[in-house]
């Protein structure tokens, strides 16, 4: 693989579709971009040469709209797919994290025909950190758009990518009704999941006597739960305090 500087017309690469900050667009209408761009060269079966994007899309995106018809770029002959998407991933992880092209370039691994222990190996990215990248892949997908289109922030995107598909549901909902989403509306959402604090001093009905019969266990049982349903106890909790009960009873005949 060899490295050669050009300088190239933005006007002639395809960026993913990721918007920058108007900031970024003055900056580089006033100065031009100071850092080059990282591109991989391909070469068609006519010999026709075009370039992909390594690292640098908001910088191509932000040339585009500043009017430049210049970059410099830093361009990669002689790679393969494979050697650019880890790239990408290595080029984000040296610096702040571009969430959303790690992910894209994960995937690209991916559709290459290469699994988690392979795309692992090549990235040198741990298991934890594999999982965080492939997390968008299940995000809804009206906030997949909604990141690459601009409308929201990355920063809330990667906090509602750890809710449940119909807690993301409501936030695309709510996108959609106000053309917004904070982060406060992914932690009032998230707040809104998390079960109230069952008080550890509870008054718990009496039995009636030891049960003769199923049934009457039965009825025992339903009369103990419906009490903790009436506490703001979940199913998760009350199964976790009849499998304790269970486990204290089999000790209890053993010992």
């Amino acid at each position: 693989m060899q490295r050669v500087f050009r300088v190239v017309d933005p006007a002639d690469l395809t960026p993913m579709d990721l918007k920058p900050t108007d900031r970024m667009i003055g900056s580089v209408r006033r100065y031009g971009i100071l850092t080059p761009v990282l591109l991989a060269e391909r070469i068609d079966d006519d010999g026709v040469i075009a370039y992909a994007i390594v690292d640098g899309n908001r910088r191509v995106s932000a040339a585009v709209q500043a009017g430049l018809d210049r970059v410099p770029a830093v361009v990669l002959q002689d790679v393969d797919a494979e050697s650019a998407a880890a790239m990408t991933v290595v080029t984000n992880a040296l610096r702040s994290r571009n969430a959303v092209s790690e992910w894209q370039a994960v995937e690209r691994l991916g559709d290459l025909g290469h699994d988690a222990v392979q795309i692992q190996r090549i990235t040198g990215l741990t298991k934890a950190s594999l999982e965080t990248r492939l997390r968008p892949s299940t995000m809804h997908p009206d906030l997949r758009r909604a990141v690459l289109d601009g409308r929201i922030a990355v920063t809330v995107w990667e906090r509602a990518g750890r809710l449940p598909p119909e807690a993301q549901q409501r936030l695309s909902d709510r996108l959609e009704e106000t053309g917004e989403l904070r982060a406060a509306d992914v932690d009032a959402e998230r707040r809104s999941l998390e079960p109230e604090p069952v008080p550890d001093d509870i008054d718990v009905p009496e039995s009636p006597g030891k049960p003769g019969t199923r049934e009457q266990l039965q009825a025992h049982l339903t009369d103990l739960a419906a009490f903790a349903r009436s506490i703001g106890m979940s199913e998760y909790e009350w199964s976790r305090l009849a499998t304790a009960a269970w486990r204290e009873a089999e000790i209890g005949e053993e010992s």
